[in-house]
């Protein structure tokens, strides 16, 4: 009897904006993460007219925030869009905060 534990996947979600595969390789890219954010609402349910403005507006204060930085690390922009996503909805919060852990 074969016993299969649970793993991380890596190949399907390598394009995220959010986990790049090296930290190395990390451009911050908001349009990329617009059509990121924008398709994790669609798949959580969210009525699409709030989820842009809300996306939209998160995004203009994540830039905002990080314009003093020359190059911000994946960590700082994950802090900044969590910090401001939490205006909006604790639900996507969450699912950004394990997105790629099996719940």
């Amino acid at each position: 009897m074969k016993t299969h534990f649970p793993t991380k996947k890596t190949s399907s979600r390598s394009k995220n904006p959010l986990s790049p595969k090296s930290p190395s390789s990390y451009t911050f890219d908001p349009i990329a993460l617009k059509k990121s954010l924008t398709r994790d609402a669609r798949a959580l349910g969210i009525p699409m007219g709030s989820a842009e403005v809300f996306i939209d507006h998160t995004i203009k204060e994540v830039v905002k925030s990080l314009k003093s930085k020359s190059t911000p690390t994946e960590s700082e922009v994950n802090r900044a869009l969590i910090r401001e996503m939490k205006k909006y909805s604790p639900d996507f919060v969450f699912y950004l905060q394990h997105r790629d852990q099996i719940i």
